[in-house]
């Protein structure tokens, strides 16, 4: 979702004049139910790294159909969320209930709403008819991950405010987020829509390195190079994974290449890539992009609804024999004659008219999200529609409601729209942690869980963002409560694209889609 890559925020034109800078990149190319461009030719090979896309179609789910578009309700409410800065440790301010669209209170908060009733799932399709009974634990996961080198900062005392130090500049639409191999957490790879993954030394002020360049779709400021993970346990496990759209097809495919043997920071390119995933995309938007490995070392990946304008892409968000609009869980080695395997505990394993593959469904477009590196919570940034921005936390089997629900309102019909925080309601659908409302905040930017020694007092502090604003913002949550803290930080230029991460838990901001130079930022303590 990042520098040039609005994850879809809207289908409406009307809110262009609000952000000027962005007439810059074109109204066109902006608007999530714009005319698809010309497709892009695909680059002639330039270096050792660049490699050739695989070709091989192994898993299809082809776009639904498009029903005539219901009207949307229209509301005038606005969120409540606090503002200025604030300090984000566990004694930052008050709680801000998240705004459910009226002007009352979240309802009362009970441990015992917290999750559906053991083995009921979110969904009414599931509740008519619930998945069979799978044997506990994974499918061959990888190894647990192995501890980092120690810390390298010195621990602040108290609570201090965030601060942003630049780390480096140099980068060209950096879409996707920077990560480090556990192993070495001082370096960087920086993922960039364009195809590229480039890497950062320490001390070193830009990128130095293409680990390797993709021929990806450029035609649609939602396509490209969308998602870059390491195998949990490399690099002595050689393989990396891609969820990227190519040049000359609407799919998004999420395949795994592998590093030289003699040089881990490089690709290798006389190794075949393998595909995993290659799903059909009816629309250029909403192709949501993030895959990440999950602490039992499954790897978690996300799909947008398809793009389509409502209520087409709600309706596959809802339809379990899609994977538009669904998180994912699968391990990563063939299995049984397909080229992942299926989690034997996975909620949809043998159900009929189900994709064993689905972990949660009903999302919009969870263009970024990753777990916290100590709890396991799956905190996911889902794009909204017409008026609400919204943080979930994904857990198995779980409805989210799209379309039916855009964060705590009713959609497209009357529904029960009174579950609090992470709350199920009536109609079977999982409430958002906290939400944000139209115009002034346009497409949410989910982040990650501060774990870094530097300062004790954040750790546990989830920081996420929106595109058309410098501000970061913090929330915490403990299982069944959350604490907005509203206003953390603001970034001292450029607007903000998307995070990352190290293995030391550090948090890193990336800027710069607003025409301003692309930046990492390390988000430290105040001076």
């Amino acid at each position: 979702m990042v520098a040039d890559t609005a994850p879809c925020y809207s289908t409406r034109m009307t809110r262009v004049w609000r952000v000027p800078w962005l007439l810059a990149i074109g109204v066109s190319s902006l608007h999530c139910g714009a005319a698809r461009r010309d497709q892009a030719r695909a680059e002639p090979a330039a270096n050792p790294s660049r490699v050739v896309a695989p070709q091989r179609l192994l898993t299809t789910d082809a776009g639904p159909a498009s029903p005539p578009a219901i009207p949307v309700r229209p509301s005038s409410s606005s969120p409540v969320l606090a503002t200025g800065v604030a300090q984000v440790g566990a004694d930052g301010p008050p709680r801000a209930q998240p705004h459910r669209g009226d002007n009352s209170p979240a309802p009362t908060e009970s441990p015992a709403d917290v999750r559906p009733p053991p083995g009921a799932l979110a969904s009414p399709e599931a509740k008519r008819s619930p998945p069979v009974a799978a044997s506990p634990g994974v499918t061959r996961p990888a190894k647990a991950r192995s501890p980092s080198p120690t810390c390298p900062y010195p621990a602040v005392a108290g609570n201090p405010r965030v601060a942003f130090e630049r780390v480096a500049g140099g980068f060209t639409h950096p879409a996707t987020f920077a990560v480090s191999a556990r192993a070495r957490p001082d370096k960087l790879f920086v993922g960039e829509r364009g195809g590229k993954i480039r890497i950062l030394e320490p001390k070193a002020s830009a990128p130095t390195q293409t680990f390797m360049e993709l021929p990806v779709a450029r035609r649609e400021v939602e396509m490209g190079l969308l998602g870059f993970a390491l195998h949990p346990q490399f690099p002595d496990d050689p393989r990396v994974y891609l969820n990227y759209n190519p040049p000359t097809q609407d799919r998004t495919i999420v395949a795994e290449y592998r590093v030289r043997r003699d040089d881990p920071y490089r690709i290798d390119t006389r190794v075949r890539p393998r595909v995993l995933l290659d799903v059909a995309q009816p629309f250029g938007n909403h192709n949501a992009g993030m895959l990440t490995f999950g602490p039992e070392g499954l790897l978690y990946v996300g799909f947008g609804d398809g793009g389509s304008p409502p209520p087409t892409g709600g309706i596959a968000a809802q339809d379990l024999t899609q994977l538009l609009g669904k998180m994912l869980r699968i391990g990563v080695d063939p299995e049984g004659g397909r080229p992942y395997q299926i989690p034997p505990d996975n909620p949809f394993v043998g159900q009929p008219n189900a994709r064993a593959e689905i972990w949660a469904l009903g999302l919009r477009n969870p263009w970024r999200f990753d777990f916290d590196q100590k709890t396991g919570v799956l905190y996911v940034g889902d794009v909204g529609e017409n008026q609400w921005e919204e943080i979930n936390v994904i857990e198995r089997g779980r409805n989210y409601g799209w379309g039916e629900l855009e964060g705590f309102r009713c959609f497209r019909k009357p529904c029960d729209d009174t579950a609090g925080p992470h709350r199920v309601n009536r109609d079977g659908f999982t409430a958002p942690l906290v939400v944000q409302g139209h115009p002034d905040h346009l497409s949410i930017i989910g982040g990650y869980v501060y774990r870094s020694c530097e300062v004790p007092a954040w750790n546990g502090t989830y920081f996420y963002a929106d595109w058309i604003r410098q501000d970061i913002y913090g929330l915490r949550w403990n299982g069944t409560t959350v604490k907005s803290l509203g206003v953390v930080g603001r970034l001292p230029h450029g607007m903000p694209t998307t995070f990352g991460t190290n293995a030391w838990g550090d948090v890193y901001v990336l800027s710069g889609h607003d025409g301003s130079e692309a930046v990492l930022w390390r988000m430290r303590p105040e001076p």
